[in-house]
């Protein structure tokens, strides 16, 4: 090196470093502890910072709120909108990003009641470049620093910096500040962010799938059955996929009266029905709150008491506990009779097009001993009254307290009735896995059955070696099947016979992969005869088998139901098994058909002893009758999505129908529920952990449903027993009242999609709650009567039982008065028909033409939507285009019209295209070919006040159809 050269390259430094003091925007020193630099550095971008409104409503700017927390300027972000987009921008940036150099981009963020999601990003889009940017769900307790990685592919100052709300919240920023990192140290800090992201999308919500050790108290070795062969606690859940989003079930503000509760508390205590969920964002409401719980039960019942908390804090540490509960003559129920278990969580798919789910509570498990701040988490406890409980009104109390919470004490009084209830003769059951984990917990499965009120069992003997030839290896192994599970059958002590037998599957039919269905082999005079000559070899020549109870031969599973080219390979196999066994009961599952159209009753129950219907209307149940075969029902419930519908089925409306048997799919099933992140398609009641089965809430809610059955029935069978006796004042006066509460019981729950009560309850919880308290009272009543009539009518044989069952009436069909009272048209004012008509003809693919007549076809004011074409897809609508309508959030929508369709290649219906608030697009029933006019209809019920794209009568195919006055209405 020269002289001169000595001299010129210190210059060349110190002038660099002038530069740099000066600009003080981008030639920022390394800081490999990624800490943030000194206050200059970061007012570069600090003074550039405003709060702006992208979209909707939104508002902010610089607080005070935080002055002794920090020396830094706060900006905060809000609104109150769900579709809005608030931002803390930079107004304008003066440093540039080199190319291939490395970045930490940073900002300390506090949130609060975010419903959506808020996110960091850097705008960079020159040349390869892309934004840069990082999403956060939910809020942050404390203030967080949140982190970009930034490599720029080319220079490149960035059109914007930001921290953006999406939606409904609030949200607090310190200033903005940058650091640039060495490769080594940009590379070490991508795994730390990675961890950083994942353990912030599991901090508050998330927290909920943890697993935790139990923190209620477990079974005594000397409690009820029931409360030693349940399942402790869940399993850890998988976290959800990068990108999903939880939305509330539930958005209500805490009421202004009882805000100062909670400043005194920190919490809030409340009851709501059972079968009514409590979501983990519920909010009581003030005529909600208890400051005591009441229960009625008999002698041998289980009874669900249930509570609440509400949160406004973090509650540490909880334990909660039950005493004794004694009479005032001294009498005890000991606390061991009493089980006490939270109701924990799952992620339910809400939308999978915007991969958004919610919170949907349904385990019942011994833990977790928090709950988080704004949240609400339901306790249950389980009270089984031993046979030997005498009547009188029991009294105790529950103690809830923690670390951090001031103790509650909760008094509970408990009435013993003086009478046990009757259980009818009828067949209830639940499909069951054919298997479980263990041996210990396959018994487990049974006995839980049979504690929630099962009367039979399915059974089934499968072959072994899936040839298509039944040989000595598949007889020996179905026989050994039937056995073991004979074996639990007997332990348990089911009343009535089995279901199931030899399953056909592998010797008539196979399971389809691709269709994910049974298919039947091609019939031949051989398979018809090893078909027999099986039945043969295990009901006959076997000489065990006359040990066995009597079976209910499950032939076929639902063979009209996912493919109706089972129906009649079905009807062969039961036609020729009759033939050669006539002794012997066949039972098949049917609806799915009837829905469908086809002839299900007519090929399949002249050779069946039980048409068990998912499909019950008048018609239905009168071909069955007619037919000299029993009709049970099947299917009702709601897969505990709504737990009305679990009481309901297994109890008013079981017993409405007058059916002589009744079940549910599915108990629980293979595979480990707790794998996925979400619980999209298992349909189990049950849950299967290493330490036994954990119960649902819908599962306790069939329990619940039986037990309203055998209220119902044993009023039933005093009420034949005081009409024999010629009590007709007490008889006239307790007769009318049932009679006015089993009016009010949709008889049209499971009719499909021929009326719009279909599937619908009708009645309320609070509802349900009163006719069990009404029935009681008849009870009451009658048995002061008569003190002898319950050891009376229990001396009655089997066939005087059936008698007491009910008989379907043609009253019985009328609608609920309820559901007939129609809400006003929403779609009234807008105009129908003519030249100035809204609803306007559109052809999306195919020709086709439209017609509006005044007066015409029967006299109705409709449109005639035609199609000339024949393409298969050809696609017309008479349709509404946005319509200037504001849908509610949380409520009920019913779209429906009356069609008449001539010569419709392919099909017509009513369509929803919302496509907001969480709704997919929602079609009615489907017409094709040539039908008279028919009311049809569909519902939605968005998660948020939204407006619809638009509403049609949508015409696939060619031909013809009429339209009457499309209405919309809130149910």
């Amino acid at each position: 090196m020269t002289k001169s050269s000595r001299f010129v390259f210190p210059i060349l430094l110190a002038a660099f470093f002038l530069v740099c003091v000066l600009r003080n925007s981008y030639c920022w020193p390394i800081d490999s502890n990624m800490k943030e630099k000194t206050a200059s550095n970061r007012s570069i971008i600090q003074k550039s910072l405003k709060v702006q409104a992208w979209k909707g409503k939104g508002g902010g700017g610089a607080t005070s709120e935080f002055e002794k927390l920090t020396s830094d300027q706060v900006l905060f972000a809000e609104s109150t909108e769900d579709d809005s987009q608030t931002v803390i921008v930079t107004d304008k940036i003066d440093f540039q990003l080199r190319s291939q150099h490395y970045y930490a981009l940073k900002v300390e963020v506090l949130s609060s009641s975010v419903e959506n999601y808020f996110d960091f990003i850097t705008a960079l889009r020159l040349g390869s470049n892309k934004d840069v940017h990082q999403q956060y769900t939910g809020g942050t307790e404390n203030w967080e620093t949140l982190t970009l990685l930034i490599n720029p592919l080319e220079d490149e100052t960035p059109k914007y910096i930001a921290l953006r709300l999406n939606g409904k919240g609030k949200i607090y920023a310190k200033p903005f500040y940058l650091t640039e990192l060495t490769k080594e140290e940009f590379e070490q800090s991508k795994g730390l962010l990675a961890d950083q992201i994942k353990n912030r999308g599991s901090k508050r919500l998330e927290k909920v799938f943890l697993p935790y050790v139990p923190s209620l108290p477990l079974p005594e070795d000397d409690a009820p059955l029931q409360f030693r062969i349940w399942g402790m606690q869940e399993d850890q859940f998988p976290p959800p996929p990068i990108g999903w989003r939880q939305v509330p079930m539930e958005r209500a503000e805490i009421e202004h009266s009882l805000v100062p509760r909670l400043k005194d508390t920190g919490y809030l205590l409340y009851t709501r029905p059972a079968v009514t969920p409590v979501y983990l964002e519920s909010v009581p409401k003030e005529k909600e709150l208890i400051t005591n719980l009441n229960v009625q039960a008999t002698p041998g019942e289980y009874e669900p008491v249930t509570f609440s908390v509400y949160a406004a804090k973090d509650l540490e540490g909880i334990r909660v506990s039950i005493t004794d509960l004694k009479s005032a003559d001294g009498e005890v129920i000991d606390k061991k009779n009493v089980d006490i278990r939270t109701v924990n969580f799952i992620r339910k798919i809400k939308n999978k097009e915007k991969k958004t789910y919610y919170m949907m509570p349904l385990t019942l498990g011994k833990g977790p001993d928090w709950i988080g701040e704004k949240t609400s988490r339901r306790y249950w406890l389980t009270v089984y009254v031993p046979p030997t409980a005498r009547a009188a009104s029991y009294r105790g109390a529950i103690h809830f307290e923690g670390k951090n919470f001031q103790k509650a004490t909760i008094p509970v009084a408990m009435d013993v009735m003086p009478f046990t209830l009757l259980d009818p003769p009828v067949v209830r059951f639940m499909w069951s896995a054919p298997s479980a984990i263990t041996e210990a917990n396959e018994l487990k499965m049974y006995q839980d059955l049979a504690e929630h009120g099962m009367t039979s069992m399915l059974i089934h003997g499968e072959v072994k070696t899936r040839d298509q030839h039944v040989g000595p290896e598949d007889i020996d192994h179905i026989i050994k099947n039937i056995e073991k599970h004979l074996g639990y059958y007997h332990r348990v002590g089911f009343r009535d016979n089995p279901i199931g037998g030899i399953t056909g599957h592998q010797i008539t039919h196979y399971w389809d992969k691709d269709i994910k269905w049974f298919k039947y082999w091609p019939i031949t005079r051989e398979l018809d005869d090893e078909f027999l000559e099986t039945y043969r070899k295990v009901y006959i020549d076997n000489q065990s088998s006359s040990k066995w109870p009597e079976f209910y031969h499950y032939i076929a599973d639902e063979p009209g139901g996912m493919r109706p080219e089972n129906i009649d390979p079905t009807a062969h196999y039961l036609e020729i098994f009759k033939k050669k066994y006539p002794a012997l009961k066949t039972f098949v599952t049917i609806g799915g058909g009837l829905k469908r159209g086809y002839d299900e009753v007519g090929k399949l129950t002249p050779n069946l002893d039980v048409t068990c219907t998912n499909y019950f209307t008048k018609e239905v149940v009168g071909r069955i009758e007619k037919y000299k075969s029993d009709y049970w029902v099947y299917n009702g419930a709601s897969l505990n999505e709504q737990p009305i519908k679990e009481r309901f089925f297994y109890g008013w409306y079981f017993w409405k129908t007058g059916a002589k048997g009744g079940g549910q799919w599915v108990y629980s099933w293979r595979g480990n529920p707790f794998s996925q992140p979400f619980r999209d398609e298992r349909q189990d009641y049950a849950l299967e952990t290493k330490t036994g089965f954990l119960p649902t809430v819908g599962l306790e809610m069939i329990r619940e449903g039986i037990d309203d059955y055998r209220y119902i029935y044993t009023l039933s069978s005093l009420l034949i027993f005081t009409e024999k006796t010629k009590n007709s004042i007490v008889f006239q006066k307790v007769k009318k009242k049932q009679d006015e509460t089993v009016e009010k019981i949709n008889l049209n729950f499971l009719r499909g999609t021929d009326v719009p009560e279909s599937n619908s309850v009708g009645v309320s919880p609070e509802e349900l709650v009163m006719f069990r308290n009404e029935t009681i009272n008849s009870i009451l009543t009658l048995i002061n009567e008569q003190k002898s009539a319950l050891s009376e009518i229990r001396k009655m044989n089997s066939a005087q039982q059936l008698d007491i069952l009910r008989k379907l009436s043609e009253r019985d069909w009328f609608l609920p008065p309820k559901s007939q009272k129609n809400s006003p048209d929403l779609l009234e004012n807008i105009r129908w028909g003519g030249a100035l008509s809204e609803w306007k003809p559109q052809f999306w693919k195919g020709s086709g033409k439209s017609e509006y007549n005044e007066k015409n076809y029967q006299q109705r004011k409709v449109f005639k939507l035609i199609i000339t074409s024949d393409g298969k897809d050809d696609n017309g609508a008479i349709f509404l285009s946005k319509p200037n309508i504001i849908l509610k959030g949380r409520t009920k929508y019913r779209l429906s019209a009356w069609l008449k369709t001539d010569e419709v290649s392919r099909n017509a219906m009513l369509y929803a295209a919302v496509r907001n608030g969480g709704v997919a697009d929602v079609m009615s029933e489907k017409m094709s070919g040539t039908s008279d006019w028919k009311y049809v209809w569909l519902e939605f019920e968005p998660d948020e006040d939204c407006r619809a794209e638009y509403f049609a009568m949508r015409l696939w195919g060619s031909g013809v159809v009429y339209v009457d006055r499309i209405m919309l209405q809130e149910i």
